[in-house]
């Protein structure tokens, strides 16, 4: 579900060309890209390229992209997109969703394992930061990648909200 709306500084925009190229980088997708089953990356362009607005979700769902046009956004970004290691057949929801897409001019972005992964701003890191938890080291494999962050318990300290 849509969850976040960042609009770039006002009267400004960045090229999408420009927000995939400093994606890439810091997630370090192409690192990454060849083990993850997902299409990280831009999966969905759009006619302009510029953006002024980016909604961010966790998926690739109708609700997320009509929340994100309501509100003007020029991309949607997603932890979940579309398309999981192989070719798919538009049709059905899936060509609903790409139709939804094009019609609008709003370009979606997914980033999965890179997402998950990144040692500073991942999920796993966010949740053992929020956790207080201690000894904090990559673990588990995936395809060669060290693919989550481990803690020992229990916490340092109480967690509090």
């Amino acid at each position: 579900m849509f969850t976040i709306l960042f609009q770039i500084r006002y009267n400004t925009y960045m090229l999408l060309k420009d927000f995939d190229k400093m994606i890439r980088g810091f997630l370090d997708i192409d690192r990454i890209d060849s083990s993850d089953a997902s299409l990280n990356g831009l999966q969905v362009s759009r006619s302009k390229e510029e953006l002024r607005k980016i909604a961010f979700a966790v998926d690739a769902s109708m609700e997320s992209f009509k929340r994100a046009h309501a509100r003007d956004a020029d991309l949607l970004f997603v932890h979940h997109g579309l398309f999981w290691g192989r070719p798919y057949r538009l049709t059905g929801g899936l060509y609903s969703r790409i139709r939804f897409l094009i019609k609008n001019d709003l370009a979606l972005y997914g980033v999965h394992l890179p997402l998950d992964m990144h040692p500073e701003t991942g999920n796993n890191i966010g949740i053992v930061k929020m956790l207080n938890l201690e000894s904090v080291e990559p673990f588990g494999d995936c395809h060669g990648l060290k693919s989550a962050t481990g803690a020992c318990f229990p916490p340092v300290k109480p967690w509090t909200r």
